[in-house]
């Protein structure tokens, strides 16, 4: 019977949230999902700008000779290195001082 109402409230929550109006929100549900969608969208935002980073810099390399062909490769380890230190960050920001 549980996984029945559970199964029934995650089926109703994306019904729900379809009616939110982001601009005028009242209840602490409907800033979360807006919050969320706010979050997809900039998250989109960012994948889109490194895709369009990676595909300049890839370009670049193909116009130098192999042996310095490093800017894509440089990239995607900056990318890497910003992710961690984003988690770290906000693990540090977000640890409990008790």
């Amino acid at each position: 019977m549980r996984i029945f109402m559970a199964m029934a409230l995650l089926w109703a929550g994306p019904v729900w949230a379809q009616d939110v109006d982001c601009a005028n929100t009242e209840t602490q549900m409907e800033m979360t999902y807006c919050a969320e969608q706010d979050w997809n969208d900039a998250d989109a935002d960012l994948n889109n700008a490194y895709q369009d980073a990676m595909a300049a810099l890839k370009q670049v390399d193909a116009d130098l000779p192999k042996a310095d062909r490093h800017a894509a490769e440089y990239l995607r380890q900056a990318q890497r290195d910003w992710i961690s230190y984003r988690d770290n960050a906000c693990a540090a920001e977000g640890y409990s001082m008790h």
